[in-house]
C-alpha cells in the first residue's frame, strides 16, 4: 500500500482491532477526491468529548470496497499534524488506489497528546473533562463506521502530532 510520502516520513501505523458486527445503516462509497462527511449524518463530534463546531470527520470510501452495503476493508485514519487540517487528505490519501476506507478527523487545534497552551484541564485533574477527549472521539467514529458496515481492520496513520496521537492510542 502506497501513502503520500509526507503522511510516511512522520508517520505511525498501528492495527487497533477487528470487530464483526452487522450494518444498521448501509456503507455508501464516494467519488475519489469527494470524501463524506461522517460528522454531518452521524453523532461523532459531541461537546461531551471536548469537541467544538468546528469538529469534522470525513470519510473516503471507494466503491471497490462495498459489498452488499458493507465492506471488509482495512480502515485507516489519517491524523494530520498540530496546526494542520483534514482537507488534504482526500486529494492525496490513495485509498481509492489501495482498496481501503480513508478516515480524516480534524483535530481541535492538533490533537490532545499531551500538555498544550489550548487545553484548561492541568496534568493532574483527572476529573476534568472540558479538554478534547481523543479516545473517546476515535473510538465513537469507530463504533458508528461498524454500524455503517465498516467491517475491516483499522489502522492509525499520522504526521507530526498526528503521528503521537497514533502512538498514544496504540
Amino acid at each position: 500500500m502506497r501513502f503520500h510520502p509526507t503522511a510516511i516520513s512522520l508517520a505511525s501505523t498501528i492495527l487497533l482491532f477487528s470487530t464483526n458486527c452487522n450494518p444498521i445503516h448501509a456503507l455508501q462509497s464516494n467519488p475519489e477526491e469527494s470524501p463524506q462527511r461522517l460528522s454531518d449524518t452521524t453523532a461523532v463530534c459531541t461537546a461531551s468529548q471536548g469537541r467544538t463546531a468546528t469538529c469534522e470527520v470525513e470519510l473516503d470510501v471507494p466503491a471497490s470496497c462495498i459489498i452488499d452495503g458493507s465492506s471488509n476493508c482495512p480502515i485507516v485514519f489519517f491524523f494530520h499534524g498540530a496546526g494542520g487540517t483534514n482537507d488534504w487528505f482526500g486529494r492525496q490519501s490513495g485509498v481509492h488506489a489501495n482498496n481501503v476506507i480513508g478516515v480524516y478527523p480534524q483535530g481541535e487545534n492538533g490533537w490532545n497528546t499531551g500538555p498544550k497552551s489550548s487545553n484548561t484541564c492541568t496534568w493532574d485533574d483527572y476529573d476534568c473533562t472540558s479538554d478534547p477527549d481523543e479516545g473517546a472521539f476515535i473510538s465513537s467514529i469507530i463504533h458508528e463506521l461498524r454500524l455503517l458496515g465498516a467491517l475491516g481492520n483499522v489502522y492509525l496513520v499520522g504526521n507530526s502530532n498526528g503521528a503521537a496521537l497514533a502512538h498514544r492510542l496504540a
